[in-house]
C-alpha cells in the first residue's frame, strides 16, 4: 500500500480547502468526502475517531473540552481508529467487486486539520487525518447494491452488525446510484471484520528526523533567515536540540512549575514554539501558540506531530483585534499562562492592548536587550505601559542567554 500526503485541510463555513484551495467536498459526520479529488478522509481529532459536529452532544465532550481527549495514546493513533479504518477499507475493496461500492485506491494522509471543532474556535490539529482514495458513485454506472445482498455479504464474511448500525449503513446518504458509500456509524457502533486480511495494512506517516532537525534550522531563526542557527533549543523525541536561546532555562528564570497538569497555555509570538512544546511536557494542554511568520508555524505543526503533542500553531496577527476575539473564543474561562517574551520592541503597545481585553491568570512579559536591567530605556518603557494599562506586575530577574533581558510577571 502507498501513502499520498497533503499538508493541510481545512473545513469552514461549510466550505473544505485542501492545501489552501478550495475543493468540492461533502461533509458528513465522520468523514469528508472531496469529490474532484475522490478522497475520503476519517474525520478524528488527537489521533482518534470523533464527529466533526455535534461533538458537544457525544459521550466524549468532557475530554474534549479540557484537551485530554485520547490522551492515553500520547498523541499516537488509537488502535481502534486505524482498525476502523482497515476495517472500512478493506469492505469496501470487497465489497467493489460485487459492484456494491465504489473502488479504493491508495491510503491518503493529510497533516494538519483545522476547523472549529472542538472548541468553537480555531483549531489545527497537527497530528492529521487519514483517508483513502475512493470513486465518486455519482459518475459511475448504477451499482448493485441492495439490502439482501448487503446481508448476504456481512454473514458469508462473518461481520457483526447491529440492527441501528444496518439500518444507518442503507438510508438514502450512505447508498448513493446503487453503491455503499459510508461503512461508519460511530467508533462504538461501527460494521467491522473480525479479522483484517494481512494484505491491507496503513503505511504510517513519520517524519525523518534529520530533515526536519535540518528545516528548522533554515526557517526558524530570528529575524527570519538571518542568523547561523534556529531561535529555540527544542525538545525532538527525547532530546533537546541546539538553539539560540535555551527554553528550559527561561522557564526556570521564570519560575514556571515542573508539573504544570490542569493548566492552559498561550505563546504569542512562539517562533518554533518551544515554550509550548515544553509546556506540554510538563502536563499542561489546550496549549497553542501564535505567530505572524508561516515558516514558523509550520516548523511548530511539524516538531508537534513528530512529538504526538495536541498544540494548537496558527497563524495570526497580535496587532488585530481578530486575534483578541479568537483569545476569548478559545479560552473562554481565560488563560493560566501568557508568555508574551521579547515582543514590545515589535508590536509596542498593541501588545498592552491585546492583554488588556483577554482573561488570563499570569503574564510572563520579556523584555528585548536591556542590558542595564529596569534602569534600560527599554525596560522603563515597558513599565511605562504596565503603569498606564494598570496592570499588575512584579519583576522576577534577568534571562541572558541571549543577551540580557528583563523578566515581569503580569496580573490584572
Amino acid at each position: 500500500m502507498t501513502l499520498k500526503i497533503f499538508e493541510s485541510i481545512e473545513a469552514r463555513d461549510n466550505k473544505v480547502y485542501l492545501d489552501g484551495k478550495e475543493v468540492s467536498a461533502k461533509i458528513g459526520k465522520h468523514s469528508i468526502y472531496l469529490d474532484e479529488l475522490k478522497i475520503k478522509v476519517m474525520w478524528s481529532h488527537n489521533g482518534k475517531v470523533e464527529p466533526i459536529r455535534d461533538f458537544e452532544l457525544g459521550k466524549n465532550w468532557n475530554e474534549l473540552k479540557i484537551g485530554v481527549f485520547n490522551n492515553e495514546s500520547d498523541g499516537l493513533w488509537d488502535k481502534e481508529t486505524i482498525y476502523s479504518l482497515l476495517s472500512e477499507y478493506s469492505m469496501f475493496d470487497k465489497l467493489s467487486k460485487l459492484n456494491m461500492s465504489p473502488h479504493v485506491g491508495d491510503f491518503v494522509y493529510i497533516k494538519n486539520a483545522t476547523s472549529n471543532m472542538p472548541f468553537f474556535a480555531t483549531h489545527c490539529d497537527p497530528i492529521g487525518l487519514y483517508g483513502f482514495e475512493f470513486e465518486n458513485a455519482n459518475v459511475l454506472k448504477t451499482g448493485a447494491f441492495s439490502t439482501d445482498k448487503m446481508r448476504r455479504f456481512l454473514t458469508e464474511n462473518r461481520i457483526e452488525c447491529s440492527d441501528h448500525a444496518f439500518a444507518d449503513l442503507t438510508n438514502n446518504d450512505n447508498v448513493i446510484n446503487g453503491y455503499c458509500v459510508d461503512l461508519r456509524r460511530t467508533i462504538w457502533d461501527m460494521i467491522l471484520f473480525n479479522k483484517i486480511d494481512e494484505k491491507y495494512s496503513l503505511p504510517y506517516y513519520r517524519q525523518d528526523k534529520h530533515e526536519l532537525i535540518e528545516k528548522i534550522k533554515f526557517y526558524s531563526q530570528f529575524p527570519h533567515k538571518k542568523r547561523a542557527k534556529n531561535y529555540q533549543t527544542y525538545l525532538l523525541g527525547n532530546e533537546y536540540q541546539d538553539g539560540s536561546r535555551d527554553t528550559a532555562y527561561r522557564m526556570d528564570q521564570m519560575g514556571i512549575a515542573h508539573d504544570l497538569t490542569g493548566n492552559t497555555v498561550l505563546d504569542l509570538g512562539c517562533n518554533l514554539g518551544a515554550m509550548c512544546v515544553e509546556s506540554y511536557r510538563r502536563g499542561a494542554r489546550l496549549v497553542s501558540g501564535i505567530d505572524y511568520e508561516q515558516d514558523y508555524i509550520d516548523c511548530a505543526r511539524d516538531l508537534a506531530r513528530y512529538n504526538g503533542n495536541q498544540i494548537n500553531f496558527l497563524r495570526m496577527d497580535l496587532t488585530k483585534e481578530s486575534t483578541i476575539d479568537w483569545v476569548n473564543a478559545y479560552y473562554p474561562n481565560g488563560v493560566d499562562i501568557v508568555f508574551a517574551l521579547s515582543l514590545f520592541k515589535h508590536i509596542k503597545s498593541k501588545l498592552f492592548d491585546l492583554l488588556q481585553n483577554i482573561k488570563f491568570g499570569r503574564c510572563i512579559v520579556e523584555s528585548n536587550n536591556s542590558p542595564d536591567g529596569e534602569q534600560s530605556d527599554h525596560a522603563k518603557q515597558i513599565i511605562s505601559y504596565f503603569n498606564h494599562y494598570g496592570f499588575k506586575y512584579d519583576f522576577f530577574g534577568m534571562t541572558d542567554d541571549r543577551s540580557p533581558r528583563c523578566l515581569w510577571v503580569v496580573k490584572k
